[in-house]
């Protein structure tokens, strides 16, 4: 169930990664952005996709450990 969070995680990140380049060129005419820029912009996707793992995490583990001790007693 774990690697479900890692794909999903690793989604967002690439995906907020794009998006964030695709901005900076609408911003700046298509220009690239600068090797600082891109350290900032691979730090907010990883933020991203940790926020995603952990969210995940957070509420399947929640869920699981309120639900399968009550569907095992039965």
């Amino acid at each position: 169930m774990w690697y479900k969070f890692e794909i999903e995680s690793r989604q967002i990140l690439n995906d907020t990664k794009n998006q964030l380049i695709e901005d900076y060129k609408l911003k700046h005419n298509g220009e690239e952005p600068n090797e600082e820029t891109l350290k900032q912009i691979d730090s907010a996707s990883k933020a991203a996709g940790n926020w995603a793992y952990a969210t995940n995490l957070a509420i399947t583990g929640t869920t699981n450990a309120l639900l399968f001790p009550k569907l095992l007693a039965q």
